[in-house]
């Protein structure tokens, strides 16, 4: 995932953390008896980060009007800093 411009970093993390979970279960349900399991053993995780981002996304949004803090808070970041593919199933697709 490129740099976020109008995503803060706290944001940013919380929706590649649901991406990463939702991309575990594709992976690990073989068919769709196979995902409804995982979506019931990963129900609790991605409702307390969907809490997160919820919480997260209202404190952003309320002060949206402040651009200069705003990018002054943006941390810099190499785009390969973190990838969508560490995930507990196994290793990344080539």
């Amino acid at each position: 995932m490129a740099k976020s411009l109008w995503l803060s970093d706290d944001l940013q993390n919380i929706v590649v953390s649901i991406n990463r979970e939702l991309l575990d279960a594709s992976f690990t349900a073989q068919d769709d008896e196979g995902l409804i399991n995982v979506g019931k053993e990963k129900y609790q995780k991605i409702a307390s980060l969907r809490h997160q981002l919820e919480q997260r996304f209202s404190h952003d949004i309320s002060t949206l009007h402040q651009i200069k803090p705003f990018l002054k808070r943006k941390k810099a970041k190499s785009k390969n800093e973190f990838s969508l593919f560490k995930i507990n199933s196994g290793a990344a697709p080539n």
